[in-house]
């Protein structure tokens, strides 16, 4: 809840990370073809923290053999919402080949 995001050193670690993320990103996304395992990326249409035009819509372009599902009507925090999809998206990936 909002009073553990609150406390004064998760706030500070949650403001670096923010701080720090583009930079991060901006290393990390000419690798995104060289990624070769299969990768079920899950955005909420709702999601008004994270965009899925600058972050998942780009990772699924880049990754040969990644599915994106858009949530429709779910937020940021698709794991408290939607939380049948993303155990069904785990368990697509641990399934034996």
């Amino acid at each position: 809840g909002i009073e553990l995001a609150l406390r004064p050193n998760t706030f500070l670690w949650n403001s670096q990370d923010l701080a720090e993320l583009n930079g991060h990103l901006e290393r990390m996304a000419p690798r995104y073809p060289a990624i070769r395992l299969p990768m079920e990326i899950l955005h909420g249409e709702n999601d008004q923290t994270v965009w899925a035009s600058v972050h998942s819509q780009p990772l699924h372009d880049k990754v040969r053999d990644s599915n994106l599902t858009m949530l429709p009507g779910v937020g940021h925090m698709m794991q408290h919402i939607a939380e049948g999809e993303v155990i069904a998206a785990i368990e697509k990936l641990a399934r034996p080949v």
